[in-house]
């Protein structure tokens, strides 16, 4: 008994649910085809019943996909949790919304339906979003033409998302997913007044609530989720707190959240030498949707407060420790997260070490300083700017090409700048380099020979606005959408600040695809070490700059530089950077590799020797 209590204790529960609603979409499926009353043709209703009984910020976040469905379709009937019905009576075009308990039968009010008539009316539709036994017994004794399970989607997703979490990657946001279980068109930006509408009593009530009645910065914060593995310590709100009050003085805090947060809130509350204030149980979901609504600012630990400040496109920071990340801001938020892999088994254990606590109070502060200034903003569409050095060394036989995909970036050209600079070449390098040249293409010329001398020189002629550098070999290429990739990468890790990627054979044999994946990639990711592509944020370079001194490796001892400057690294899965084999054809693998390890060696314990050391271009 002890030890199941013991597992017990460990385990989320709440996520295993999940594994219930599959079994559910079977029987429903089952259903269909043997207790389904068919309509008479004069008997038919075309009415809509949604189901979708789930937690808050799954419920928010599939509010864009039924709006757009209503717009389309016409007016539905709704079933959801029970704390969720005050803001889905407001949506346009939700005729009757009924309750279920949420799918994860959280302590609530024990609602089930409210109302006899749904389990008599007959509906033309019936589309399940979600389900649970509450919601499955409500309907199965309801009379339809048609029900509509996510039964294969709901598979796909949930093997996607495991796919996602194990590769690092940013999986398909739950909104479009919703949008795809109502073949729904998916318009990115929804504005708040086309999906709900309020009366003015309910404007008023939030008009006048005194803690909102002031000329300062309102920041709202949520502080405690219901799963312990996704909550920040509470020393870090205190640090966070103070700090954000004494650099925005005139900002005024307020807590809110369900009971559950009073504690935390009079903890926190007790530590700081200045007013603080708390909606913390006074509000129910509809009111405080209107409150996000009223404030400047959002920071929270939970994705149903922060999908309501993405509906209502406050500015917002989120911090996650848990994979998936399924719920991630448009264009008004900015989310911290840490993962490293353990995060997808975070989901389904309460583990005491939080990935979520290994976010720093700098970070969140860094990322609420932005958006203050409004310079961070996470979306594609506005893009950070990068500047792309490339040393070379006669290189007339490649660098056309190189330059050639660089031209063909499908990325802003106002965004990115190619320096090149060539030292002492004795062939048609600069001659083929200054043939690109334009507004953002410029060529640096110098009679010093040397890789690191080159970088450095580039990082002299980079543009005042260069956010993040790119130092690329002449004989690697970039794909069209490359720079739109690691983009999107960078704001949504907003606090990594060097790396590399995954480097593809210019060869496409079986060879060269394993010893790469091996001897390459493989040592890049498992020792942080940049190869062929460095990816630096400008200001590293402020402080760390190449070894001029030695000709081998020096990719080895930057990395190191600059994870002692304090560097977050990160290596980006893509198959857009390919690489030439040059090197590897006619020296092989073995005989390079061995003699990269000995530098390596030399770079740590002896660098007088290393420097020393001769290194063979080969061209």
């Amino acid at each position: 008994m002890w030890a199941k209590n013991k597992i017990d204790s460990r385990i989320n529960k709440d996520y295993l649910r999940v594994v219930k609603e599959v079994f559910l979409f079977i029987k429903i499926e089952l259903i269909k085809l043997f207790k389904i009353k068919k309509f008479s043709k004069n008997n038919s209703s075309n009415d809509i019943l949604i189901v979708n009984p789930c937690l808050i910020g799954e419920a928010m976040a599939s509010i864009p996909a039924i709006r757009s469905f209503i717009k389309k379709q016409g007016s539905v009937d709704i079933i959801v949790s029970p704390a969720q019905k005050q803001i889905f009576k407001k949506i346009i075009g939700v005729r009757n919304v009924y309750t279920a308990k949420s799918n994860y039968q959280r302590k609530t009010k024990n609602n089930f339906i409210e109302d006899n008539q749904i389990i008599l009316k007959k509906y033309d539709k019936i589309i399940i979003l979600r389900i649970n036994k509450n919601s499955y017994q409500i309907i199965k004794n309801i009379e339809a033409k048609e029900i509509q399970t996510p039964l294969k989607h709901f598979i796909l997703y949930g093997i996607h998302l495991c796919k996602s979490a194990l590769f690092e990657k940013i999986p398909k946001q739950w909104k479009n997913f919703n949008f795809e279980l109502l073949n729904a068109k998916d318009k990115e930006e929804v504005d708040f007044d086309e999906i709900f509408k309020f009366d003015k009593q309910d404007i008023k009530k939030i008009n006048e609530l005194k803690e909102l009645k002031v000329n300062q910065r309102i920041i709202l914060l949520h502080l405690l989720s219901h799963w312990p593995m996704k909550n920040w310590k509470t020393k870090n709100w205190i640090k966070l707190l103070k700090k954000i009050k004494n650099h925005y003085p005139n900002s005024r805090l307020i807590f809110i959240g369900d009971l559950d947060n009073r504690k935390i809130v009079d903890i926190i509350k007790s530590q700081l030498n200045f007013n603080v204030y708390s909606l913390v149980g006074k509000t129910n979901l509809k009111d405080l949707l209107l409150i996000i609504r009223k404030s400047d600012y959002f920071i929270g630990v939970d994705s149903g407060p922060a999908n309501m400040a993405y509906l209502t496109k406050t500015k917002s920071i989120t911090l996650l420790g848990l994979e998936p990340y399924m719920y991630l801001p448009n264009n008004t938020g900015l989310v911290i997260g840490r993962s490293k892999k353990r995060g997808l088994l975070q989901v389904l254990f309460l583990e005491k070490n939080n990935l979520v606590n290994e976010i720093e109070v700098e970070e969140v502060f860094d990322c609420f300083n932005g958006l203050v200034k409004e310079s961070i903003i996470v979306d594609d569409f506005l893009p950070k700017y990068f500047s792309i050095i490339i040393p070379a060394h006669n290189e007339e036989k490649i660098i056309g090409e190189t330059l050639m995909h660089l031209k063909n970036l499908n990325y802003p050209k106002n965004k990115y700048e190619v320096v090149i600079v060539e030292n002492g070449s004795t062939d048609k390098t600069y001659e083929i380099s200054k043939s690109f040249e334009s507004k953002n293409f410029k060529v640096v010329h110098s009679n010093q020979k040397g890789v690191s001398m080159a970088r450095n020189l580039g990082i002299k002629n980079i543009s005042k606005e260069s956010q993040w550098v790119i130092f690329l070999d002449a004989d690697t290429l970039l794909k069209p959408k490359f720079l739109n990739k690691l983009n999107e990468y960078l704001n949504t890790h907003p606090w990594v600040t060097y790396g590399t990627t995954t480097i593809t054979p210019s060869s496409n044999t079986l060879k060269h695809k394993l010893l790469h994946t091996i001897l390459i990639n493989g040592g890049d990711f498992l020792f942080k070490y940049l190869h062929r592509i460095h990816i630096v944020n400008r200001d590293h370079l402020n402080r760390v700059k190449y070894n001029e001194k030695i000709i081998s490796t020096e990719d080895l001892l930057f990395s190191k530089d600059l994870a002692r400057d304090g560097g977050k690294y990160f290596f980006l899965r893509t198959s857009d950077v390919v690489s030439s084999t040059r090197r590897w054809d006619k020296k092989g693998y073995i005989k390079p590799y061995l003699l990269s390890c000995y530098h390596a060696f030399l770079g740590i314990f002896n660098k007088n020797k290393l420097k020393k050391q001769k290194w063979k271009v080969i061209r």
